[in-house]
């Protein structure tokens, strides 16, 4: 769809709470730069994708005092993603 469409391709990346603030920065564009590169490798064109590396500021979900601490590794492990915002209009 993307290479039949050349639509635009906003990927960012996100991180835990663990660590500064500027590991994360640096952790979630790598996030973000290495799904860009597997989508390229794919045939999607580079002038389609952007990146951008969000750190820990827009977490998935958010623990509190009451988890456990599983539960608080489970929430972290969720927060580390790359989202993808598919725009066909573009």
């Amino acid at each position: 769809l993307l290479k039949a469409s050349k639509g635009k391709l906003d990927i960012s990346g996100h991180t835990d709470d663990v660590g500064s603030e500027k590991y994360n920065m640096e952790l979630s564009q790598r996030r973000a730069e290495t799904v860009k590169k597997a989508l390229i490798s794919f045939g999607v064109e580079e002038s389609q994708i952007s990146t951008e590396g969000m750190g820990k500021s827009q977490p998935r979900r958010v623990y509190t005092t009451e988890d456990t601490p599983e539960q608080i590794d489970y929430i972290r492990g969720e927060n580390r993603r790359a989202e993808i915002y598919l725009d066909f209009e573009s």
